[in-house]
């Protein structure tokens, strides 16, 4: 352990950036296929276009939540929330495949992004401005090699 104690929590964010990232790009392959079997290329644009509306919705929810809770509260349970979404959709896949697919562009476009952000404001967080000098690089090889993995 290092001087501090802060081995463990850096070397925790460097998982968790691992995971989010792979998680985050898989995830945006699994969309466009879902997204692509269920529509035609030619609806992409109008998916893209009302996609943009509904990440600029959730920007403006989220940073009225983050007003209200800190990111150490929020962003968990928005990770939760995400991961439940995903439940439900996958789970209605086979009776609602069009709907489901668009659903699950909508929470991959404007969820993924937010999750990432409210991440590294935790890590903003955590970490006073000398330690969190050594350890960002460290969290974010994490995440790069997780988007490889991903």
């Amino acid at each position: 352990m290092e001087a501090g104690g802060r081995t463990t929590p850096a070397w925790m964010a460097v998982a968790a950036a691992m995971a989010m990232m792979a998680h985050y790009i898989g995830s945006k392959a699994v969309r466009d296929a879902v997204f692509l079997s269920n529509f035609a290329v030619s609806s992409l644009p109008q998916m893209v276009m009302a996609a943009a509306g509904f990440s600029y919705l959730s920007v403006l929810l989220s940073s009225r939540a983050m007003s209200r809770w800190t990111p150490g509260r929020l962003v968990p349970a928005a990770f939760g929330v995400s991961a439940l979404l995903t439940l439900a959709v996958w789970s209605q896949m086979a009776a609602f495949p069009k709907l489901t697919a668009v659903l699950l562009y909508l929470q991959i476009v404007s969820l993924g992004p937010l999750l990432t952000s409210g991440f590294w404001s935790i890590v903003s967080e955590s970490f006073d401005p000398r330690e969190s000098k050594r350890q960002v690089g460290r969290i974010a090889g994490g995440g790069s090699v997780g988007g490889v993995l991903g």
